[in-house]
């Protein structure tokens, strides 16, 4: 078989064992008993200090270990940060994910900013 043939099959046979092995789960199991919150929901002032299940979109991922991730939904972005050590996401990682984790506040400048601290993340379809 000629090279310019063999090329596109390998890259194809390693796609389909990649997807096929590929972690979709971080940190804590995700249980969802009612509706995940929309980015926006968990930016809201009554969820501060509570653990949340969120539903959103993965943009931008830390490119040194993965441990903070932005999550937006269509009208808001959040920065999520891992609460365990040791814990991230590919730093290739795209698409959407339940997070599970506790809204807090974070000091920038003289403003309060909410910051998703997760403690699990699932890739969902």
């Amino acid at each position: 078989m000629h090279t310019s043939r063999i090329l596109p099959v390998l890259f194809f046979a390693v796609s389909v064992l990649w997807s096929c092995t590929r972690q979709t789960d971080f940190g804590e199991d995700i249980t969802v008993s009612n509706q995940p919150l929309t980015v926006s929901q968990a930016r809201s002032l009554p969820n501060r200090g509570k653990t949340v299940v969120v539903r959103g979109v993965i943009t931008e991922v830390c490119q040194d270990e993965g441990c903070w991730f932005a999550l937006v939904d269509d009208r808001a972005e959040i920065t999520t940060r891992f609460k365990l050590d040791g814990i991230g996401i590919p730093v290739i990682s795209r698409g959407t994910v339940l997070v599970k984790g506790v809204v807090r506040d974070t000091v920038i400048g003289n403003s309060y900013v909410p910051e998703l601290h997760a403690r699990g993340v699932k890739f969902v379809n």
